[in-house]
């Protein structure tokens, strides 16, 4: 799927894990592949994308719990990022919008 992102790098994105790095420049890494982002703001940020959102909340439940590490804060998130351009958080259900994410 080939989707464009307007934002301040400008570029035409082919992947959801190219918005994800566009999204969160600051991550030390984005893996994976999917719409469910699972985000770490730990001693850095960190960025795991799942396809199912089952699967990312399960990981999010066992960062909860056990941690993502020796710096965790305990600071993680789920958000989905759907291709009309809006961002779901998880916990709290507010949806934000992405830059202006389309799909072409």
């Amino acid at each position: 799927m080939r989707v464009e992102i307007d934002h301040r790098c400008g570029r035409v994105h082919h992947s959801l894990q190219a918005v994800a790095a566009c999204e969160w420049p600051d991550a030390g890494y984005v893996i994976g592949d999917g719409s469910h982002a699972l985000i770490a703001h730990c001693g850095f940020d960190t960025v795991t994308l799942y396809t199912s959102r089952p699967d990312a909340e399960r990981h999010l439940a066992e960062l909860d719990t056990a941690g993502c590490g020796r710096e965790c804060e305990g600071n993680h998130e789920l958000v989905t990022i759907d291709l009309t351009g809006h961002v779901a958080d998880h916990r709290t259900g507010v949806v934000s919008r992405l830059r202006r994410l389309v799909s072409i």
